[in-house]
């Protein structure tokens, strides 16, 4: 094989190379981006839907409402992790 035939393989190669990683990083970040949060709720990327699914693959529950569920369950307990920070005001705070 030639010189000149090699280095091109080899460039087609890092190309591919190249190719393939860029395309994997961009398969991350699109599903990265699937589910955002906002203030009242879970955001869930237009033509996806989320659900849970039992060990068999059957879809228990799906939709908004398991959003809803999600969201709610993750406000409780951030609210819980902030406030266990605090302690309550007691007579002396008050003298």
């Amino acid at each position: 094989m030639s010189r000149t035939t090699e280095h091109t393989k080899t460039s087609l190669n890092k190309r591919i190379s190249q190719t393939e990683n860029s395309a994997d990083i961009s398969h991350q970040d699109q599903n990265s981006r699937l589910i955002k949060a906002s203030n009242s709720g879970l955001l869930v990327a237009q033509g996806y839907e989320l659900a849970v699914i039992d060990k068999r693959g059957k879809i228990v529950k799906k939709g908004i409402s398991i959003g809803n569920q999600i969201f709610e369950e993750l406000s409780a307990q951030v609210i819980k992790s902030f406030c266990a920070r605090f302690k309550g005001f007691t007579d002396a705070d008050f003298k």
